[in-house]
This record gives structure tokens, C-alpha cells and sequence, in this order.
């Protein structure tokens, strides 16, 4: 699996996405229509529907329910809520368990079996128990219906990896049993200890949201677990305001307890404030406020309606060009809770405003995209000196683009006025003016997030197309609004605009490129526009330059639907080499019957061969390389040599083995002979390694060749592969050993790499790939600094080594342990203190002991190292 930023790369087209999630609206009311279906229950549209929403399109909830269709003679007899659902289909599993298995337990048995169960369990703090440790946990009553339960797996699973474990059906299941447990233990006589544990914060605060225990069961709880509160404050939904307030006021109490909120956030109070970011209820306005500004505290606000909150965290941290998805989730929640009101909110807001937060305000008035705050940014521009001001600018261009367009075109001429007539800072190549407080036309462009208000983006569309021959100063920044919309008259206007410029070449580029899905960060060519911009390159009035643009902008998002009109370019006809290059992309491999083709002709062809590889491929590329010397056709072989490792194994072993004579001191060949890497090849590489007088040359850029470290083809190399370079390591460059022990690493062969690789790094990666202890101290030491306010990055990323050496978690706590033992300062302790809360265990703690009693401040970074790990963690 490749990360998201990786995904589009055109090295693996062969990954097709699956994006996981819950369903949407009409995926789940169509679920719950065919299990009514199934078991012959009368439904409409909208009930199903109004039941998806009841149980909020969870897929896990929604299968639970389609099983309860069998218990109702009429929809109206379902449960509609999530929980309700949930303890319906317990008592029904209870049911069935007592109906059809044989171990003579009654409803009431199974009920208590998953109720001692489901303490052992938060006991011992284990999800996925041993059968071993059941036995162990429970009597035999108990094990019976431990059986009975996981011989009808709808409650309680058997699995068995290495070892039987059981386990919940699904994690929603587990959540509502422990959820049930949990607070019922607030009420036995001898309190559990498990309740405090904060790792169990999330779960009774579920239980608190659907339960709604009395007052002093949440006094209890404020007492043993504060964070569930907060939990319970996010999970509350539509309980009546009278228990919201109860909970607000536990709240309140704890923090009155614990000093208000901290200048530096303790781990409890992060993540309190992170599960507040989720709540939606007005009673989070009125938890305890602070003078400090915490920018997680204020979207928590913002997304329950105080705009000013949001107005002081947009003025600190809301720059539009920077993505924060917390910030836009928060912007989001107000739009879809307040609609317009949320902009006759900022309306009245405004007056009220001190300088330093009207740059939060024209930034927020920019998200909002409503026209009705178009007055109110005119006014400001107005009562503003922009020449005093000019650090406002990119503000005014947000707001300004977002709110005035179409209507008060005239307020943005008069921005854009002020943006062209800054200087234009330092050009590209010279030294950056970012550090100087001097605002330019340069500095404006980047800072400005360049977007357009999707409910008037055609209107916008126009504006900006007449601004560009306005406005030639910022040419370059107008036209970046236009590039990426998703419109006919954008695209059409920037390619016909980059088609008449003499020196628009790399901006074409950039472009075409951000129109290609198969780029980094590119997208897809909206449908609508394909056809369009077929007419244009298709059109002989249109110059050579804009038929060319529109060519690549609609090939470049071509697919297989599109081979037909691809194969109806003829050869001389414009674009005819690229429709090939096209048609091979998509695996066509009727391209080896085109009249007038040479491949040899045309290496880039060569390089897209393998996407439509075939026995006629096979039998072209046999005719060229024999037809073809290495000594004349230097560029040839070394497209051909490439190719290689790219085909199916036994092809190239035996176009390796027709031609080896020629091919055995070519380096691209002896390579691909490894990286096939079949008995056949190895032997043949190993003749060329004892025939070679310089066999370090037979290893010259083996890393490109074999793809390490290029997304999309490092993925494919083997371990098999690896093991066929062991012979020749030491003509391996530094550079190519070290990324030989990547790989190695990457694919779990740390013991291979340790003992066959390591010896043939050089001395400066040998310590950095496989350090010793010392040097693993020293790297502590010489990377975190009292000065330095990153040095938890620090911390984090020499762990973070550990992982890419495959080194345990365990080794690097032994290394933190003897670190801290040589130098017990308290910034040491922090650092280690830091490191637990990021990757430690429970048991790791330990290596905080013991604790000085001369400073309160050794305690205090215990206490939330202790329970930074234990929110994180039950292991």
C-alpha cells in the first residue's frame, strides 16, 4: 500500500484505491431495504432512510439490525437508535445461543457469562485473550458459555493465529458489553481499579452519553476518570439539555480542581481539548474559559458557535494556503449548524473588532464564501491604509475573491490595484526576501490561497479572465485561480492563454500536469470537459500550440474507452507517436500490428512496451536486439536493457540467454539478469562477474535500475532479488549498499542484511544503519537540547530509526534507561518522559524510577508520562 501523497504516481497504475469509511445515506437506507427484502418486511424509502440516519450509517450497526429483520413482523417494531439496536441483537444472541446449542445454559446464563467475561477482560487488560488465559479467568459454567457464544459467533469469536483467542464480533459490539460493565462497576462496593485506567476513557464515556447515569455516579467518575466526561460530551448527541449542563458541571469542577487549564498543556488536558474538537453541543461554551489562548480549545468553540474564538484562532493560525483539516472540519460544522446566520454573526462582530484580529475576521469572512459580507470587507477597505498595512493584503485577496465576486467587482480591482503595485520582490535564483518585513508582489503570491467560491465560480470564472490582461504585473498569480477549477471556460482560457505565449513553457507544464491524475497531487479531468477539448485538437483553424495543450490535457486523461479514437490517428498525423504512447499505457496491444511502426526509432515507446507486453512484443524486441549492434546503438540497448525489468520473468531469461554473448559486459544486462533473478540468470551474471576486468563497472547505477527508492517500483523488488546481489556487494557502490539495507530491512531480513550487507558499508553508514549502544547514546545527545523547543521531534524521529532498522521498541528503552541513568537532569527526564508518551509500554515506565524528591517538577512529568502511556496503551 502506497500513502496518499504517492497514490497517483504513474509507476503503479496497477493500485486501484479503496477508500474505507462509513457508508453514505443511500448505501445504508439500500442495505436495509434488501434485508427487508430478505425476510419479507414491508419498507419504504424514506423509513429506510430516516433508520440509516437513526444509526448513523455505521455499516457494523447496520448489519446488526438487517439480522433483527428475522425477531419483527413490522419495520415499526425495530430498534432506531444505535444502542437500542445494539442491546436488541445481545438479548437476541443470548436467544439463539440457549435455543440451539447443546450445553443446557439458559438466556440468563449467557447474559452473566459475557458480564464476567467482560470484567475479566477490562481486568486484564487484554482485547483479544488466549484460550489459555479464559481458562485461566473464568469457572467452567462460564467456559460452557464461553463455547456456546463463539459456536454461534454473533457475539464472541474463535480465531486462531498462532494461538486461540477469542475476541468480539466487532469492535461496536465490544464497546456497548465493556460499555455496560464498566459502569455498572461505579456501583459494586469495592470499585475496580480498572475504572480509572484512561484507556477506557472513550468507552465509559459512551456508556455515560447512552446511559445517563445520576449525579453522583458522574461525581464518581469526575473523581476515578475525568476524561470519560469529555468523552461523554462528544458522544452526547441529542440527550435533553437538563444532563448536557450536569455534565458541564462535573467538568467545570475538575478543572476548578486542577487550576483551570495549564499555560502548557498536561496530557489529560490535550486530550480533553481533542476530544472537545468532536463535541457538538452548546455546553461547551460554557466550560471554563481561559486568558490563555489554546488554538484546539478555540475551534472546539468555534464549531459550537462562538465566531469570535474562531476569529483569534484564524488571526494566529488560519492562513488559507496552509491545510489544517481541524480548522476547516470546525468552519464546516459552523456552516452546516448556523448557515447564513453565521455571517450575520461575523456582521455584528465586526464593529467590536481591535486591530489585531482583523486579519482573523477577513480570513473567516473568506471560508464563509457569502456575499452578504462583501459591505462589510469594503468598508474595511476603506477605513484601512493599505500602504500602512500592507501585511493585510493577503488577507483582503481571500476575503475579497471569495465574498465580492461577482457583485463588487470593483472592491477586488482596487485589491489587485494594491497587490501589482507592491515591488516584485526577489526573483527566483536570488537570495529570498521572506525574511525581510518589506511586503512584495512576490511575498503577496505566496501567501495567498488560491481558490475560488464554488457556488459562484462560472461568475468568477469571467472576472478573472478580464483581470489577467488588467493586471499584467501579477499575470502569473491570476491565472493560478483559474488553474485547477474544474470548468470548461477555466480550462479552455488558460490553454488557449499558454498557447499564445512565447515563454510559457514551464507554466504550460505545470498545468497540463496538475490536469493529469497519474502525477503527484494531480487530478482528474472533469467528464464533461474531455469532449471539448477533443473538438479543439481536433480542429485544424486552432494554432499548432493550443491543439497541443488540448491533446495532451485530454490524452493524459484518457482510458480504455478512448482506444478507438486513439487507433483512428493514422500514422503522419499529428500527435500519432503520442496516441501510441497512449494506447500502450492502456495496454494495447494491437499497437504491434501498426503499419509504419519502428520501435526501435522511438526509445520512449520502448519504455511503455511492457504495459501491453505479448508474444508479438516478445518477437519485436527479439528482432531488434538482433538486428541491432551495441557498439552503434549505445542509446538503443540501454532502452532495451531497461525494459528488461519490466517483463515477465522466463521472456527476459531467455532474450538474456539468446543474446548473452553480446550483452554480458553491458551493465543494464548483467543487472537485469540479477534482478530476474531466476537460476538461469544468476549463472549468467556470475560468468559476466569472473569474465569482467572491472566488475565494479557491471554495478554502475544498479540502484535507479533496480528502482530503489523510486515509489512504485521499490515496492516490487524481492527478497530473492536482494539474495542474487550478495556475490557482488562489494562493487556495489555506498550509496546502492545502503539502500540495499533499506530494502532488506523493509522486507524483514534484518538478520541478512546485519550479516551479509553491514560488512560492505562504509565506516560513515555503517554506525548510522547498525549503530552500537555508544553511538545510539551519543546521537541522543548530540539531537535534543535544552535551547531547542523541537526536541521532541528530535525524539521522535531517533525512534522512529529504530523502526526502519527493525531494532525493537525495547532495545531503544534500554537505550533511554542508561541515557537518563548517566545524567538524572530534569531535562533529560523530560526527553525520556516524552518518549513514553510517544512509543512506550506500561511497564517501560519503570525507567522513570525513581523519582526525585527534591523538585516537585520531576513528580509532575511522571504523572503525565504515566498517563500519557496508559491513554495510549493497554500494553
Amino acid at each position: 500500500m502506497w500513502n496518499r501523497q504517492q497514490s497517483p504516481s504513474s509507476q503503479n497504475e496497477f493500485i486501484t484505491p479503496v477508500e474505507l469509511g462509513g457508508f453514505s445515506e443511500t448505501r445504508a437506507a439500500e442495505l436495509i431495504e434488501s434485508y427487508a427484502d430478505r425476510y419479507d418486511i414491508d419498507i419504504g424509502e424514506d423509513q429506510a432512510r430516516e433508520l440509516a440516519t437513526r444509526v448513523e450509517c455505521d455499516p457494523h450497526v447496520v448489519g446488526l439490525l438487517g439480522k433483527l429483520f428475522a425477531t419483527v413482523d413490522s419495520v415499526d417494531d425495530l430498534p432506531t437508535t444505535s444502542r437500542d439496536v445494539l442491546a436488541r441483537y445481545e438479548q437476541y444472541a443470548y436467544h439463539m445461543a440457549a435455543e440451539e446449542t447443546e450445553y443446557g445454559l439458559t438466556e440468563a446464563d449467557y447474559e452473566f457469562t459475557v458480564e464476567e467475561f467482560s470484567e475479566a477482560i477490562l481486568e486484564h487488560r487484554e482485547w483479544e485473550p488466549t484460550w489459555r488465559s479464559v481458562r485461566s479467568w473464568l469457572c467452567e459454567d462460564d467456559i460452557d458459555g464461553i463455547r456456546g457464544l463463539t459456536d454461534r459467533s454473533q457475539l464472541l469469536l474463535l480465531i486462531e493465529p498462532a494461538e486461540k483467542q477469542v475476541t468480539f464480533r466487532h469492535d461496536r459490539l465490544r464497546e456497548y458489553l465493556l460499555s455496560n460493565c464498566l459502569l455498572d462497576a461505579f456501583e459494586w462496593s469495592n470499585t475496580p481499579t480498572f475504572v480509572d485506567d484512561p484507556h477506557y476513557a472513550s468507552i465509559l464515556g459512551f456508556a455515560i452519553a447512552t446511559q445517563r447515569p445520576n449525579k453522583s455516579a458522574l461525581t464518581a467518575v469526575r473523581q476515578r476518570c475525568p476524561l470519560a466526561l469529555f468523552e461523554a460530551m462528544r458522544e452526547i448527541g441529542p440527550t435533553p439539555a437538563s444532563y448536557q449542563r450536569q455534565l458541564r458541571e462535573e467538568i467545570n469542577i475538575w478543572l476548578e480542581d486542577n487550576g483551570g487549564w495549564n499555560r502548557v498543556l498536561p496530557t489529560e488536558q490535550q486530550a480533553a481539548i481533542e476530544t472537545l474538537l468532536e463535541a457538538d453541543t452548546p455546553e461547551v461554551l460554557k466550560i471554563n474559559e481561559t486568558d490563555i489562548f489554546h488554538p484546539q480549545f478555540a475551534l472546539a468553540r468555534l464549531r459550537n458557535g462562538d465566531l469570535t474564538a474562531g476569529i483569534q484562532y484564524l488571526s494566529v493560525l488560519g492562513e488559507p494556503r496552509v491545510t489544517s483539516p481541524k480548522r476547516d472540519d470546525a468552519i464546516e460544522a459552523v456552516q452546516d449548524k448556523y448557515g447564513s446566520d453565521a455571517a450575520e454573526t461575523l456582521i455584528e462582530i465586526y464593529p467590536k473588532l481591535d486591530e489585531e484580529h482583523i486579519q482573523g475576521w477577513l480570513r473567516f469572512a473568506g471560508f464563509l464564501e457569502d456575499p452578504t459580507l462583501s459591505s462589510i470587507i469594503a468598508g474595511c477597505w476603506d477605513a484601512i491604509d493599505i500602504d500602512e498595512q500592507p501585511q493585510l493584503l493577503p488577507a483582503f485577496v481571500w476575503a475579497g475573491v471569495h465574498c465580492a465576486l461577482p457583485a463588487q467587482t470593483d472592491l477586488v480591482d482596487d485589491i489587485l490595484t494594491a497587490w501589482a503595485a507592491l515591488p516584485e520582490g526577489s526573483p527566483p535564483g536570488e537570495p529570498s526576501d521572506d525574511d525581510s518585513e518589506d511586503v512584495t508582489r512576490r511575498k503577496v503570491r505566496s501567501q495567498v490561497s488560491f481558490s475560488l467560491p464554488a457556488k459562484r465560480r462560472t461568475a468568477s470564472i469571467e472576472y478573472f479572465k478580464g483581470a489577467v490582461d488588467r493586471f499584467p504585473k501579477i499575470e502569473g498569480a491570476l491565472l493560478e485561480f483559474l488553474r485547477g477549477v474544474p470548468e470548461f471556460e477555466a480550462i479552455e482560457f488558460l490553454l488557449r492563454r499558454y498557447g499564445e505565449q512565447d515563454n510559457g513553457r514551464h507554466a504550460t507544464h505545470r498545468f497540463v500536469q496538475e490536469w493529469d491524475s497519474s502525477s503527484l497531487r494531480g487530478q482528474q479531468l472533469p467528464s464533461v470537459v474531455r469532449q471539448p477539448l477533443r473538438d479543439i485538437w481536433e480542429a485544424e483553424s486552432e494554432s499548432e500550440d493550443v491543439r497541443s495543450i488540448a491533446f495532451r490535457l485530454w490524452v493524459n486523461n484518457s482510458t480504455s474507452d478512448d482506444l478507438t479514437a486513439l487507433r483512428d490517428i493514422k500514422v503522419n498525423e499529428p500527435y500519432w507517436i503520442s496516441a501510441i504512447a497512449t494506447r500502450l499505457e492502456h495496454g494495447d496491444t494491437t499497437v504491434f500490428e501498426e503499419d509504419g511502426l519502428e520501435l526501435a526509432h522511438h526509445h520512449h515507446l520502448l519504455n511503455r512496451v511492457h504495459n501491453a507486453w505479448c508474444s508479438e512484443a516478445f518477437n519485436q524486441v527479439d528482432q531488434i536486439i538482433e538486428s541491432h549492434q551495441v557498439s552503434t546503438d549505445t542509446d538503443l540497448y540501454h532502452t532495451l536493457g531497461k525494459l528488461l525489468f519490466r517483463i515477465p520473468d522466463a521472456d527476459a531469461e531467455r532474450l538474456l540467454q539468446k543474446y548473452w554473448d553480446r550483452l554480458s559486459d553491458q551493465p543494464t544486462f548483467v543487472q537485469a539478469a540479477l534482478y530476474t533473478a531466476t537460476d538461469q540468470t544468476k549463472h549468467l551474471a556470475k560468468e559476466a562477474f569472473n569474465q569482467s576486468e572491472e566488475p565494479s563497472e557491471l554495478c554502475r547505477h544498479l540502484t535507479s535500475r533496480f528502482g530503489f527508492g523510486t515509489a512504485g517500483r521499490s515496492e516490487l523488488i524481492t527478497a530473492d532479488q536482494l539474495r542474487a546481489l550478495s556475490p557482488y556487494l562489494e562493487y556495489v557502490d555506498d550509496l546502492g549498499t545502503v539502500r540495499i539495507v533499506e530494502k532488506a530491512l523493509a522486507l524483514g531480513m534484518g538478520d541478512w542484511a546485519r550479516e551479509i550487507v553491514k560488512p560492505h558499508l562504509g565506516e560513515q553508514y555503517r554506525g548510522r544503519r547498525f549503530p552500537s549502544d555508544e553511538e545510539l547514546m551519543e546521537q541522543l545527545t548530540d539531537r535534543v537540547d535544552p535551547s531547542d523547543e523541537n526536541s521532541h521531534l528530535h525524539v521522535r524521529y531517533w525512534l522512529e530509526r529504530f523502526d526502519e532498522r527493525q531494532d525493537s521498541m525495547a532495545h531503544a528503552f534500554d537505550i533511554l534507561e542508561q541515557w537518563l541513568e548517566r545524567n538524572r537532569s530534569i531535562f533529560r527526564y523530560q526527553v525520556v518522559a516524552t518518549a513514553l508518551k510517544e512509543r512506550g509500554s506500561r511497564s517501560d515506565i519503570d525507567i522513570l524510577e525513581p523519582i526525585p524528591s527534591t523538585d516537585d517538577q520531576y513528580q509532575r512529568v511522571y504523572d503525565d508520562a504515566a498517563f500519557g502511556v496508559r491513554l495510549r496503551t493497554l500494553s
